[in-house]
């Protein structure tokens, strides 16, 4: 079993991802509407799979196909996660409100902007990553642009979602010595951390910054403000 675990890095990182998921949404009952909905919409992300792969990464997938099942698996973790971290936090202090139809129509502009983005970046010659990384940051600025007070629950998803994933980057580099080899160096920045390349811990920084506010605004999250009578 372990011979075999071997031969799949991306598989046990994914897998690894879900048990925190999971770790999570069995304990914490109050939070998991938010993390399932929040799973499901990066899941659909994965799908960015396609245009990662071979210039970004070639990983080893159990069933090999264009977005394979470890990407599915990892993009609803990390959205369930990262939701959790930022937001969860704050909840006391914050109402929402939402229909599935709303929230469904909300989540598929950004995504629409999204793409939009990411293309035209594309069309200067930019790298994959590099599209991402400069979509997500116009993204973050737009959002804060309309609501300001997101800024805590970006805050606390950039920290909390990158010290979880230095430390499953870690265990992972000391399990799989050769997982690194998996990415397309030539056409990377070149710089490591953790033998991994660099923009692995930029993405973290950047979902983790990001995507709990695109959520707050599917869910039309409002913080609560108190009012003092005099």
């Amino acid at each position: 079993m372990v011979g075999f675990l071997k031969q799949y890095p991306y598989l046990c990182w994914s897998a690894l991802l879900l048990m925190v998921f999971l770790a999570i949404f069995f304990v914490v009952k109050e939070a998991r509407r938010i993390m399932i909905i929040s799973g499901i919409a990066s899941a659909i992300y994965s799908f960015a799979a396609i245009v990662f792969v071979p210039e970004y990464w070639q990983p080893v997938l159990l069933i090999q196909s264009t977005v394979g099942l470890e990407d599915l698996v990892f993009s609803f973790a990390n959205g369930g996660i990262v939701c959790f971290l930022a937001i969860w936090p704050f909840r006391r202090k914050m109402t929402a409100s939402y229909t599935l139809g709303s929230l469904v129509g909300r989540f598929l502009i950004w995504t629409f902007i999204g793409a939009i983005l990411c293309y035209t970046i594309r069309r200067t010659g930019a790298s994959v990553m590099t599209c991402f990384l400069f979509t997500m940051m116009i993204i973050g600025i737009m959002l804060l642009l309309q609501q300001k007070w997101y800024w805590p629950l970006s805050l606390a998803g950039a920290i909390g979602f990158s010290v979880l994933y230095v430390g499953v980057m870690a265990f992972l580099g000391f399990c799989f010595p050769d997982f690194h080899q998996q990415w397309t160096l030539p056409n990377l920045y070149g710089q490591r951390f953790l033998t991994f390349p660099l923009e692995e811990f930029l993405w973290a920084l950047g979902f983790g910054a990001v995507f709990p506010m695109i959520m707050a605004s599917v869910f039309q999250i409002r913080i609560i403000r108190l009012r003092v009578e005099n």
